[in-house]
């Protein structure tokens, strides 16, 4: 069974607010806030040559798309963001107060879409439509080619990062571990097709058969 794996470097939405408070004198002011966030659960990337489950029809969504409870988790995302920056915030969408970005991919746009319908769930003052609860909030991006600030992980890569991970990779505490699960790997390579040498190869087995077990399909 494959043990617990993480692997945190991509920047997904961005959420910029700024503004002036009349509270908090005892903290200081607070001038501008910057939060970056991930987007909520998704669909598998990819499927391993022999995945049993590749066929569409055994999913909710297409591959990689934003799920219903990752919709949820952004939404609830942007409550909490509500109620940290209330005093901040008025509670319709202001241009000058807030600007949000994302990369340009489904599940990232999406994902900032729902964040941003939990921190303007509108007030009877906000309401617009009578059977329908939400602001509209524009959700900014720019092609992943042209995106420096973002995308920067695939599309402009970091030397300084890929030195690092390099680095990292060579530490005798690393080896160690890789010569310990070799066997593992070797184990995941002829069951999955996927060719599995070392933690980055395993993630990408892990993240597909972790997805499969939250919808029930192992």
């Amino acid at each position: 069974m494959l043990s617990s794996l993480s692997l945190v470097f991509s920047l997904t939405s961005a959420l910029v607010i700024s503004a002036v408070p009349d509270s908090y004198s005892d903290l200081g002011q607070l001038l501008f806030s910057h939060v970056l966030f991930r987007h909520g659960d998704r669909m598998p990337l990819e499927f391993y040559p022999s995945d049993p489950y590749q066929d569409v029809s055994n999913w909710p969504n297409k591959i990689a798309q934003l799920t219903d409870v990752g919709k949820g988790q952004e939404f609830e995302l942007g409550q909490w963001l509500r109620l940290r920056y209330d005093e901040l915030l008025s509670d319709r969408y202001d241009p000058d107060e807030i600007f949000i970005q994302s990369t340009d991919v489904d599940r990232t746009l999406m994902s900032a879409q729902c964040a941003m319908a939990g921190l303007y769930h509108p007030a009877p003052r906000g309401s617009w439509h009578p059977a329908l609860a939400w602001q509209p909030v524009p959700v900014h991006t720019v092609p992943m080619q042209a995106d420096y600030l973002l995308g920067a992980s695939s599309t402009y890569p970091c030397p300084a990062f890929k030195s690092e991970l390099q680095r990292a990779s060579s530490l005798p505490e690393v080896e160690a571990l890789q010569r310990k699960f070799a066997d593992l790997y070797d184990y995941v390579s002829n069951h999955t097709g996927h060719e599995v040498r070392d933690i980055t190869n395993a993630l990408k087995v892990y993240d597909e058969l972790a997805l499969e077990q939250q919808f029930m399909l192992t």
